[in-house]
């Protein structure tokens, strides 16, 4: 029989299911953490055997791969974790939500591949040292460690992805090693307290937003790097056709954007007190989202040469005005352009002073984002409204009330809910309720149905839906939900930042890919009890 002792106590350690489970019920302790043949540690219960005195943890040798959601979602107190050489890959969400670590040291010649937000809500995390055989480390990996301080980054990463410090507000210099070619997405979002950063001649590639909200930062980049530079305050292409970012703007009142300029990021997160932005003859692109931090801002004045956008000084268009970028004024009703097909992303985002708002016939296509915390009485779509989803009227506040034209074929509002005409499609629920009933019309529940539902507590889905997208994230308050056994289909980013406990599947064990689909803790809250 495997075991061990541990603390005097003889501890039953096996790599099957169904001896561990036969171990308890005779009285037996386990290690309370499941590795299979291969070394992957598939599931932990309970490690407090394997913890000493100090709260430090540390994995197994025998360990080869931390999988999905291992240590999330357990009530353990670890202090710090030592990861072993022996140990090559740590899955995604590994240890998320594990507020009581303080350090996680990684030995070297170990890790090589840390999967999305393996460390991700971790928010007492202060000191991490990264294996010096890290390559590839994914999205969300320290999102929200707002303790942590220190960081020693494996000098052999080629990316820091996606949110990989989102709101790291501790975190006050790094050096990004050379061998970084990508930086990603608001990888630094939020990062209010970084003060220094030094970017090395490796890297090709910014994402947009990288340094969202870092108000303190000031960006150095290393003189052989062939693809930015910085000017003054701002970071930018070596060709100077793209701003990256603006650097410690919190007094710009003004701002001309140079000529020769061409392309914009997400430029002025730190430039709130903003009122007026003049765009050259050269520019070309840019989203309306770049301008929701800017709270103060009532003029976009567009140089008469520039052949790409138009302003009739209340809101800014493309050219042809059958787009709106975004609304900038300061006015509590506003009619858009009758020519207008295009509602862009973010193009009335957080602007608080609008009211009153009309909508063109022509509407064709609203994008994501376009009415997030605007305190509209209404919201009237009309008949050839065609493109829209979850995303594109999420954060419209529940005393806005949405009709749709009655001859629209493609869309209809029954019950507070958006469906497709035929009501198959549950696009978004448009009221927040503690308990939904979706009619059995609906075969799919789609992306952002309810998207960021803090409210909703049961959701009973009837035996018709075949498939679910990414419909329930941020959906905080579910504990438990039920899929029928109709269900062929859940997306892999459905449950992602919801605290459901239990995920029952009325289906045969695996007959549903992807599994957990996004929930942190890992395989360990779902249950799938058979085809009924």
């Amino acid at each position: 029989m495997p075991h061990f002792i541990e603390k005097g106590v003889m501890v039953f350690d096996s790599t099957d299911e169904k001896e561990n489970k036969w171990a308890k019920e005779v009285g037996i302790q386990t290690t309370g953490i499941l590795i299979d043949k291969d070394g992957k540690l598939l599931c932990v219960t309970d490690v407090s055997c394997l913890i000493d005195n100090e709260g430090v943890l540390k994995i197994p040798s025998r360990v080869k791969t931390i999988s999905e959601g291992a240590f999330s979602g357990i009530d353990i107190n670890i202090k710090k974790v030592i990861i072993p050489s022996t140990c090559k890959a740590i899955e995604k969400n590994a240890f998320n939500g594990q507020n009581q670590i303080e350090e996680v040291i990684m030995e070297d010649n170990g890790v090589e591949k840390m999967g999305t937000g393996v460390f991700k809500g971790c928010t007492n995390l202060k000191h991490v040292k990264m294996a010096n055989s890290v390559t590839d480390i994914m999205g969300d990996i320290f999102f929200g460690c707002k303790n942590l301080k220190t960081l020693e980054l494996s000098n052999k990463i080629n990316t820091i992805a996606a949110y990989n410090f989102y709101n790291c507000s501790s975190l006050e210099s790094l050096t990004i090693p050379d061998s970084v070619k990508t930086i990603g997405p608001y990888a630094f979002q939020g990062c209010k307290n970084l003060e220094n950063l030094k970017i090395g001649n490796g890297v090709t590639s910014i994402g947009t937003g990288a340094f969202y909200g870092c108000t303190k930062l000031l960006v150095t980049v290393a003189e052989s790097n062939p693809k930015y530079k910085t000017i003054g305050n701002a970071l930018c292409t070596s060709n100077g056709d793209r701003i990256i970012q603006i650097f410690r703007g919190s007094d710009l009142t003004e701002y001309s954007i140079p000529e020769g300029v061409k392309y914009l990021d997400n430029v002025f997160s730190t430039c709130t007190k903003l009122e007026k932005i003049v765009i050259p003859s050269t520019l070309k692109e840019v989203n309306g989202a770049i301008f929701t931090p800017l709270r103060n801002l009532s003029n976009i004045e567009v140089n008469s040469g520039n052949e790409n956008f138009y302003s009739d000084g209340k809101a800014l268009y493309n050219y042809e005005k059958t787009s709106i970028i975004r609304y900038y004024a300061q006015d509590i009703s506003y009619t858009v352009l009758d020519t207008v097909t295009i509602l862009e992303e973010s193009c009335f985002d957080q602007n608080t002073n609008i009211r009153n708002l009309v909508l063109p016939d022509n509407l064709v296509e609203i994008k994501k984002l376009a009415f997030r915390s605007v305190l509209l009485s209404n919201i009237k779509l009309g008949a050839k409204v065609e493109k829209m989803n979850g995303m594109s009227i999420y954060g419209i506040y529940e005393t806005t009330k949405i009709t749709i034209d009655s001859a629209n074929p493609y869309f209809i509002i029954e019950g507070d809910m958006l469906f497709n005409i035929d009501k198959t499609k549950l696009v978004k629920m448009l009221k927040r309720k503690e308990t939904v009933d979706i009619p059995n019309s609906v075969t799919e529940i789609c992306n952002y149905a309810f998207h960021g539902d803090t409210i909703l507590k049961k959701i009973n889905i009837p035996n018709s839906v075949v498939k679910i997208g990414m419909s329930f994230q941020f959906c905080t308050s579910i504990e438990t939900i039920e899929i029928p056994n109709s269900v062929q289909e859940i997306d892999e980013h459905c449950f992602t930042e919801t605290k459901i406990k239990a995920i029952i599947v009325h289906k045969e064990k695996g007959s549903i890919a992807k599994a957990p689909w996004g929930q942190s803790s890992g395989i360990k809250v779902v249950e799938w009890i058979g085809n009924e």
